[in-house]
């Protein structure tokens, strides 16, 4: 942590005084409601970012590694996405120090690049399409929203919709949906599905005839094939 008041301290064997240590413990608390500031700010849906603690609260070194490795994390998710997607984008060549802390601006600005890599994605020319593609449920099955880009990407499937609820892509020769990654679905009153695949973040597959064709796994029957990891609502376009 970098803090004015670790300034000048260059022996672990000095005893500090009550002032001193007032002091340090005010540099703790200072930093502990920065990174929460800056969770809050990037993924107000995360644990970290609610039951927020009045100014007063002394936290301890837990909590503020609880914040840091949560917003390593949002790093690290963007970092996979641009480089699944945009293995050649510059923003890659410039990348910091992995086990640093980033700070909002940094997440900002990747997150900013995978998103300009999803309008150029949306806003590309697809070659003229004769037959609609084929999707298997293999090809559905333990995905990250990022996979299920590359997969839509490599059929020629037309982006048509990312707004933070869902992501649809069509099919180039039909119209028809074909894939639409879904968050997990809650009943009237706020509690999960009682289907554990539907009640997590989820992909749908389609046959060419669209959304009366469900892809279903061919062992449960079920047509939520849920993502190996969530996707964030920050991904809208």
């Amino acid at each position: 942590m970098n803090h004015p008041e670790l300034e000048g301290i260059y022996t672990w064997d000095w005893v500090p005084d009550n002032r001193a240590l007032d002091r340090l413990r005010d540099a703790i608390r200072d930093e502990y409601h920065r990174l929460r500031s800056s969770i809050g700010q990037l993924s107000p849906e995360r644990t970290e970012s609610k039951n927020c603690p009045g100014p007063s609260y002394r936290p301890s070194l837990e909590d503020i590694k609880a914040l840091g490795d949560a917003l390593q994390e949002e790093y690290r998710d963007a970092w996979t996405m641009l480089e699944t997607l945009d293995p050649g984008n510059p923003a890659i060549k410039n990348r910091t120090d992995p086990s640093a802390t980033p700070s909002p601006q940094e997440i900002e600005e990747l997150r900013k690049a995978v998103l300009k890599t999803y309008r150029k994605i949306r806003t590309s020319p697809q070659p003229k399409a004769t037959t609609s593609p084929v999707i298997t449920p293999n090809e559905l099955e333990n995905k990250t929203v990022e996979e299920i880009t590359e997969i839509a990407r490599q059929k020629g499937l037309i982006l048509s919709k990312m707004d933070g609820k869902n992501i649809v892509w069509r099919d180039p020769v039909t119209g028809e949906d074909r894939l639409l990654i879904d968050h997990g679905h809650v009943t009237a009153v706020g509690m999960p599905y009682n289907n554990p695949n539907a009640a997590v973040d989820h992909v749908h597959g389609y046959g060419s005839r669209g959304r009366s064709d469900k892809i279903s796994d061919p062992q449960t029957g079920d047509t939520h094939f849920p993502l190996r990891k969530s996707w964030p609502q920050w991904l809208k376009i």
